[in-house]
């Protein structure tokens, strides 16, 4: 594990790049799902 994501006194920043490649309406849903799983994420752990 990671000690950026279990240590509050580091700081770090994320980039995080999601792309719908193919797939259309699917692949821009599932991006939706991924990058709402992330920002959630990102904020029960204070990053």
């Amino acid at each position: 594990m990671s000690n950026a994501i279990t240590t509050p006194a580091v700081t770090s920043t994320v980039l995080v790049e999601l792309r719908a490649a193919e797939g259309g309406e699917d692949a821009r849903l599932i991006v939706h799902e991924q990058v709402r799983i992330y920002t959630r994420l990102a904020a029960q752990r204070r990053l």
